[in-house]
């Protein structure tokens, strides 16, 4: 364990979250959006990871390094907080239930409610999150009006919707272990298009993509790439036209910028949320990728059939502007202001 100073304010906040290359940052940047909006002392407990220690510290919260010889619960103890956030499926039921019996509330951040959650407080923005069946046992803070999101997703204007989307993000969150990008732009090659790919701090495929953009320069036409390392997320949405985003909580980020997205899931636990969102018309969900591991009973989609989704949402300004407006409905981006009302009436 490194970088603990081991301060114990009376209303500190210990953050138990991992982030890392196989599970992305989604865990991290929601608890730092939660750690913000509660504005009291907080202590990240996470597994070693650089890219983690480096985001924590900017936010200006305390990183706690946990090594695989040292137990989360005791040094949950030793700091003595008034609040634990629990944000990682590393942890099972039971532990939760006894360190619920040392601590005055317990938060619990969860997508799936697939095993036992003993908290005070659960929180599931999803917008599946109200039909899994939480038991009433706690409360419970369920659906995209409690989705955490920084405070830049917060009031965004209603874009301009031009005729034709020439701007695109491309975006596989905090990192690519799929590997899917490299492959969604080539399927964009020679299209009058605007590219700005998003890489998150765990992405690995940058040498990977500067080698094929150098590659395919002289076929590439029109389209022009940019490849922006941890960008402003917020301003590079407000500054799209269209996004091509991979599932998770940037969805919801993209909805309460009110850019119109094409959505693909890399992963299981991605297609209930992105298809649920693409029902209501806030997204285009486009299904699962070959490549990724196609769902059940399906044969996936594939790269060429996402060229062809690209175009013609480029060219149908009606339907972007539909997605646009119901997505800022949907989600206003204060889902972290109100879940941190909540903690802070039951510390009282």
């Amino acid at each position: 364990m490194h970088g603990a100073r081991l301060e114990k304010p009376g209303n500190l906040v210990l953050f138990r979250a991992d982030g890392g290359p196989q599970i992305g940052m989604g865990h991290v940047v929601r608890c730092l959006a939660l750690a913000c909006a509660l504005d009291l002392p907080a202590v990240f407990l996470s597994r070693p990871d650089g890219a983690t220690e480096t985001m924590v510290c900017r936010a200006g919260f305390e990183y706690l390094a946990l090594e695989e010889s040292v137990s989360w619960s005791l040094l949950a103890e030793k700091l003595q907080p008034a609040v634990l956030v629990v944000d990682t499926y590393r942890i099972s039921g039971e532990e939760l239930a006894a360190i619920k019996m040392k601590v005055p509330v317990v938060v619990v951040i969860d997508d799936l409610n697939d095993h036992h959650l003993p908290a005070h407080i659960l929180i599931n923005g999803n917008i599946t999150a109200p039909g899994l069946g939480y038991p009433p046992d706690k409360v419970l803070l369920l659906g995209p009006e409690y989705v955490l999101l920084r405070h830049c997703f917060r009031g965004l204007s209603a874009p301009a919707v031009p005729a034709t989307a020439r701007k695109i993000l491309v975006t596989a969150g905090g990192g690519d272990p799929g590997g899917a990008t490299p492959r969604i732009l080539a399927q964009l090659t020679g299209l009058d298009l605007h590219l700005r790919v998003a890489l998150g701090p765990q992405f690995k495929t940058r040498a990977e993509l500067e080698t094929w953009i150098g590659n395919i320069s002289s076929t590439r036409g029109q389209t022009v790439v940019e490849l922006l390392d941890n960008p402003d997320m917020a301003e590079l949405m407000v500054w799209a036209d269209l996004a091509l985003s991979t599932g998770g909580s940037t969805l919801y980020e993209l909805c309460a910028a009110g850019t119109p997205a094409l959505a693909v899931a890399v992963a299981g636990n991605q297609v209930a949320s992105a298809a649920a969102l693409g029902e209501l018309g806030c997204i285009a969900y486009l299904g699962r990728l070959n490549g990724a591991g196609g769902e059940q009973g399906t044969m996936g989609l594939s790269f060429p059939d996402l060229r062809q989704a690209v175009q013609a949402l480029a060219a149908d300004p009606v339907r972007r502007a539909v997605m646009s407006r119901r997505g800022q409905s949907l989600v206003d981006g204060r889902g972290a202001e109100r879940c941190a009302a909540v903690i802070k009436t039951m510390m009282k």
